[in-house]
């Protein structure tokens, strides 16, 4: 009895030492991201724009509604990514807005700061609770905010040259301006959550940037899925970003075409579908976020079975082996969710322009004219 006790002891050790290369990486490299909403397929991916956008997105029994005067892509989910990134390593100021009657008479008024402070409520969507302010109610909702200079966001998050920083400011816009629905299929009937923007403001003053979320996107990110940010910013192919945010929120490691389609809103059937996952998951592969994949044509479906690579404790790729059986770890045998890679940063997309001046001055590069946004001046 002693020595299984020992042996079995031994085992679990030697599980705890051994990670696939999907979950490796130390806390400083990693980014927090909401479950569903940035590792499904809630944009295009294809660069070309659709004016007037909708994007009607079905999983499992949510459906998802975009709307925006742009269609997103994943350049656009990419800079998203980086500002969450942003709002990690920056302390944040969080403050809190009242829907209060004394608001509501000065909406009424058309009194500007009013109106901006129940567009910031709108665009957060839900609240977050209510106040007790003596024979009346009033909802009230948390923000968090940033500030930082805009040619370090762009140099050090997104990686953009100059030339290519009117591409940031338009994606910001983008994102400001584009809603998200969602819907609950329960039984035969729909519960709808409140419409919210992923963004909720931003303002740009003398180069220094300010960045507005809601808290609620905050704590749904902190109890979200972890990617390693270094590998998702070295991967250069759209498809293959898509691929490594969907699978990283999967312990499957066999996947139906119809299943990755799906996931990844390609909308239009077809060959080239099936010729554009088979090379986002090559990529994945060339990057050694994958050791190999097989792809298996059945009755049913075409399906996609992948082989993560091992991870000894020193960050190096090896095949390691359990000590008693020799079976090859799996997937399921982990509960953390955090990824390993090579840092690379590149930029995307073609380079869209408002009218507004560059100017430049070293380090203090101030792009796109001055963009004011509407909570900057609540901040001095």
């Amino acid at each position: 009895m002693m020595n299984k006790n020992k042996v079995k002891k031994k085992k679990k050790l030697e599980l705890n030492d051994k990670k696939l290369s999907k979950f490796s990486g130390s806390g400083q490299e990693l980014v927090k991201l909401p479950k569903n909403f940035l590792h499904l397929g809630l944009c295009e991916l294809r660069r070309d724009r659709i004016k007037n956008w909708t994007k009607v997105f079905k999983y499992g029994n949510k459906i998802y509604t975009q709307v925006g005067p742009e269609s997103l892509n994943m350049y656009d989910k990419t800079i998203l990514i980086d500002i969450l990134r942003a709002f990690d390593d920056i302390e944040n100021k969080e403050f809190k807005l009242k829907k209060d009657r004394e608001l509501l008479k000065k909406v009424k008024e058309n009194e500007e700061k009013a109106l901006t402070l129940l567009d910031l409520m709108e665009k957060k969507g839900k609240e977050d609770g209510k106040d007790n302010l003596g024979q009346e109610t009033a909802s009230y909702y948390l923000f968090s905010t940033i500030k930082i200079n805009f040619n370090e966001f762009c140099r050090k998050y997104v990686g953009a040259s100059r030339g290519r920083r009117s591409n940031v400011i338009e994606t910001i816009k983008r994102l400001l301006f584009t809603k998200t629905t969602c819907e609950e299929k329960i039984g035969n009937n729909f519960k709808e959550f409140a419409t919210f923007h992923y963004l909720v403001d931003f303002g740009l003053h003398n180069g220094i940037a300010s960045f507005t979320v809601s808290k609620q996107l905050r704590e749904s990110a902190k109890n979200g899925l972890s990617i390693h940010y270094d590998t998702f910013k070295s991967i250069k192919s759209n498809i293959a970003k898509a691929l490594y945010l969907f699978f990283i929120g999967n312990k499957n490691t066999t996947f139906s075409y119809s299943t990755i389609k799906d996931a990844l809103g390609l909308n239009d059937e077809g060959f080239k579908n099936r010729e554009l996952i088979k090379q986002g998951i090559e990529i994945l592969k060339q990057s050694k976020f994958l050791k190999n994949y097989e792809i298996q044509n059945r009755t049913n479906d075409i399906h996609y079975i992948l082989t993560y690579n091992l991870i000894d404790k020193d960050n190096k790729i090896k095949e390691l082996q359990l000590v008693d059986d020799g079976n090859i770890l799996r997937i399921q045998d982990f509960k953390t969710d955090v990824t390993d890679g090579d840092k690379t940063v590149t930029d995307g997309d073609k380079t869209v322009t408002d009218g507004d001046k560059t100017v430049t001055d070293g380090d203090k590069t101030v792009t796109d004219g001055e963009w004011e946004g509407q909570i900057l001046e609540l901040f001095p």
